[in-house]
């Protein structure tokens, strides 16, 4: 037809055939696949030379969305942009294609557009499935069952893929409505009447009975290898064998989870049908199919019974090795993490601690690049829970290595801290830092633009409600934003690094690089020779600690025997009940009950050894008079400082300061090095700025006390107190950011339920922690003279979501908080004694020991007047940050 239809002579016509040959090659069965879909790109495009959108809007649609499906398919080139170009067709064709105008096409390409998100790579895995759910259902309003039975039935097979992969919702309410779905489907798709399709919907349904939750598990299982049975009678080799192969990998993992039967028979029918399945899996044909089902045949050589053990563990890894060819860390990230990571647990499993070692690198590594790209904050932290999962399975591993090789401390310290305070490091880039002069002035100008709208859109996510599991518009819109924003900054840290030879370590500071042992080696440094600082890491089965200080070319590293589960049932339960508890402490005074703080007793466990002389006659602590403790999970609930060591308390030999990475250490460090302020005993910093100190309760009885403490506080540093009736949000909002030390002695709660909803509370109400970051502080100590605001939301991956974080987030150098709910008059005296101690005319001591010294100073008055040793009055605050 086109030796007639010319362009120049019948230019429509041509167009008209283009379009219809592009369609012919998206079919095609013969010729390579690639090579047919290249040819079908390539013929719409010549057809939308001619198919305008002004002069030929319908077919000009039709194209767009031909083209999308094309660009959806496609083989060649990176399969995010094939799916990128396949999203944008689409939405240009729905530009025309309107519901009202053109509702059969609408819906047909709210379909298609549907698909395109469920396979989408780029942006959250758990958004792109929303909206692909938020399209199917669309096409659904006109797709009715009656006026459109098949493509009715197709959508719903298709809605029931979206949910049987859903991330939102609860897992088990996202498999019924799959399974609902492909049921609904089933009633057009009839083996009769559409074989392929019933045949489709069958291999389908079984995968959601294969993943069902309710019910019975054996029971879901036998349905599920019935459905695919079924499946397998219409999706032969001969007439599907692309599907056939599916389905024959899908049957494979049913009988490798089978509990009826014998599991060695299951096993053995799995490997059958993983095999089967090869055949026409080739890597040539369906290289990521092929992977897939050699990392599924790895699954069920590592589990099988029959055989040489050590013949089924060599075809197992071969298998997973073989998988990890395709998986590469630039096309398939997730893929290529849940392969190594099976890698590394069956060389785990054989006490193959070096080749675990390198499985686990390659998973950390794709794991590492999917959190780069992760923008929502869901999405941040279940990129951040697989991280931590990866590096704790990889830190046990270090454990084993350094046994006979001490020098990988240092790479197991730099994995203890890329396990931890990820997304706080990356608000904390947001900070005020100093670039390098030599990085050129319109870099810097532009940068601290975009850094000013990305922390905008930090505090405004931050106060965004995020409970329920769909995202709302404008949590939408800021992520979106956020985005571009990222894609800006980054172009602009390249060409800083490009620009100037000093760049490097201020980019590596605003990208919340995680540390290298480098990194730490000067962090010791800066905090002095006699500091130690020590990190803890907990894992299910052991208590990893890393001590360095300054000079020492390594960490030293200690596996403790502490378990994650006597941690919790021998030290935390005792600790919560007569500790955190107040109620319960108090119910235990009123009757007399002994109180035995056995809590205490973990110091003996987890401190004593680093403080116990070694063969050599040292201990890893050795002479320091400062330690910093950088706690892990559950230990940041603890007043590590008052833990006993040898009898008494470890604060007793040590001064503490406490930071919630180091890393995180580092930053504070570097903002207060900028600062460069110190108070005067006036309470004035060098520049004239003054102290903030408010006081504030609602309960009249005890107005004298709180206000009494802000009063004096006040007094020690020249400051005016702002108390009762004005000590209000906009008073603190205003007076803040320009005070080098902030005092607030008032009421405060720990909100469990959202902790960044923990606030202390003030004349006209509870001024947040989302309060606190969208202010822009320059204090060198923030004090919150109030109960619980210490504790924080533990997450993995980055440990301290509250009261905390929001602080140092705004600015704060060091913050000092509570961790239970304090009595009044005794925090007054503590309070005093400490300010008065860092203020001192010439003799003023640095926080962290005037921490120790007032903190050993009210122990010692109250044993002596009780003649009992209570940390409940004398060690519920903890200081955080700088120590200076």
């Amino acid at each position: 037809a086109l030796e007639v239809r010319t362009r120049a002579a019948f230019p429509t016509d041509w167009g008209m055939t283009q379009n219809n040959l592009a369609i012919a090659y998206n079919q095609r069965i013969r010729g390579e696949r690639a090579d047919n879909l290249e040819e079908a790109i390539q013929h719409y495009e010549l057809a939308l030379q001619v198919y305008a959108r002004e002069a030929f809007p319908e077919q000009w649609a039709t194209t767009q969305n031909n083209l999308g499906e094309a660009y959806r398919n496609r083989i060649r080139g990176e399969r995010a942009e094939n799916l990128e170009e396949a999203i944008r067709h689409y939405e240009l064709a729905l530009e025309v294609r309107t519901r009202e105008q053109f509702p059969s096409d609408w819906a047909m390409t709210q379909n298609n557009l549907a698909i395109a998100y469920s396979d989408r790579i780029r942006g959250e895995r758990a958004d792109n499935l929303e909206a692909a759910i938020r399209h199917y259902e669309l096409a659904l309003e006109v797709r009715t069952r009656a006026a459109f039975p098949e493509q009715w039935a197709t959508t719903q097979n298709n809605l029931a893929n979206a949910y049987l992969n859903r991330i939102r919702g609860e897992r088990a309410d996202n498999l019924e409505a799959a399974i609902r779905h492909y049921e609904l489907a089933l009633e057009v798709y009839t083996r009769a009447a559409f074989p392929t399709d019933w045949g489709m919907t069958q291999n389908n349904l079984a995968n959601a009975y294969n993943q069902r939750i309710r019910g019975e598990r054996a029971d879901n299982l036998e349905a599920a290898i019935r459905h695919y049975e079924l499946a397998l009678e219409v999706r032969t080799r001969a007439a599907f064998p692309t599907d056939w192969g599916m389905t024959q990998n899908n049957l494979a993992t049913a009988y490798s989870d089978r509990i009826r039967g014998e599991r060695a028979d299951n096993l053995e029918e799995a490997i059958r049908h993983y095999e089967l399945a090869l055949e026409v899996r080739t890597r040539a044909a369906f290289p990521e199919q092929w992977a897939g089902t050699q990392n599924n045949l790895a699954n069920a050589y590592s589990d099988r019974i029959r055989g040489e053990r050590a013949d089924n563990l060599e075809a197992a890894i071969r298998h997973y090795e073989l998988a990890l060819e395709v998986r590469t860390r630039e096309q398939l990230p997730q893929d290529r993490v849940q392969t190594a990571r099976n890698l590394g647990d069956l060389h785990f499993e054989q006490k193959n601690w070096s080749a675990a070692h390198r499985a686990y690198e390659l998973a950390r590594d794709a794991a590492e690049d999917l959190f780069r790209v992760s923008i929502t904050g869901r999405g941040q932290q279940a990129e951040m829970e697989q991280l931590a999962d990866l590096y704790d399975r990889d830190l046990a591993v270090c454990a084993e290595l350094y046994k006979t090789d001490t020098s990988v401390a240092r790479e197991a310290l730099e994995e203890s801290e890329a396990a931890r305070s990820r997304a706080f490091l990356r608000q904390l880039g947001l900070g005020d830092f100093a670039p390098p002069a030599s990085i050129p002035a319109p870099l810097v100008a532009q940068e601290k633009n975009i850094l000013a709208q990305q922390r905008d859109i930090e505090n405004n996510l931050a106060g965004v409600e995020t409970r329920s599991d769909r995202m709302s518009e404008m949590e939408r819109a800021l992520t979106e934003r956020r985005k571009q924003l990222l894609d800006e900054v980054e172009r602009v840290w390249d060409e800083m690094l490009a620009a100037s030879p000093d760049a490097a370590d201020y980019v590596s500071l605003r990208r919340a690089e995680t540390p290298k042992w480098n990194d730490l080696f000067a962090l010791a440094a800066r905090v002095k020779s006699n500091t130690a600082l020590v990190e803890f890491h907990l894992l299910d089965d052991q208590t990893l600690a890393f001590v360095w200080r300054a000079g020492w070319d390594a960490p030293k590293m200690l596996s403790l025997s502490l378990t994650r589960e006597r941690l919790l049932h021998r030290y935390l339960l005792p600790y919560e009940r007569e500790v955190l508890n107040i109620y319960r402490r108090s119910q235990a005074q009123a009757s007399g009950r002994e109180l035995y703080h056995d809590w205490l007793g973990l110091g003996e466990e987890l401190l004593a050894p680093l403080v116990e002389r070694r063969s050599d006659g040292t201990s890893l602590l050795g002479d320091a008079s400062l330690v910093y403790f950088i706690p892990h999970q559950f230990l940041h609930l603890l007043p590590l400082h008052a833990l006993t060591v040898n009898g008494e308390p470890f604060i007793a030999r040590r001064a503490v300061a406490y930071a919630p990475s180091a890393a995180v250490l580092g930053r504070v460090l570097t903002t207060d090095d900028r600062r460069q302020t110190t108070l005067h005993s006036s309470g004035q910093a060098p520049d004239g700025r003054q102290a903030l100190v408010m006081g504030y309760t609602e309960y009249p009885w005890q107005r004298d006390v709180f206000n009494g403490e802000a009063v004096e506080v006040a007094k020690l540093f020249g400051a005016e107190e702002i108390v009762d009736e004005h000590a209000t949000r906009a008073a603190l909002a205003e007076r803040a950011p320009a005070a080098p030390l902030i005092h607030l002695s008032c009421h405060g709660a720990f909100d469990g339920n959202d902790s960044l909803n923990s606030a202390v509370a003030l004349a006209d109400g509870p001024f947040t922690a989302r309060d606190w970051m969208r202010l822009a502080l320059r204090a060198e100590l923030v004090t919150l003279s109030a109960c619980q605001l210490a504790f924080n939301r533990l997450n993995p991956g980055d440990d301290l979501v509250g009261m905390t974080r929001a602080l140092m987030y705004a600015g704060a150098s060091s913050v000092l908080l509570a961790l239970w709910s304090v009595y009044a008059d005794t925090t007054q005296e503590w309070m005093l004694d400490f300010y008065n101690r860092i203020r001192a005319n010439g003799d003023a001591q640095a926080k962290a020991y005037a921490f120790r010294d007032a903190t050993l100073a009210l122990r010692a008055k109250y044993l002596k007047l009780t003649k009992h040793d209570d940390p409940y009055i004398w060690a519920p605050f903890v200081l955080v940050g700088d120590w200076m």
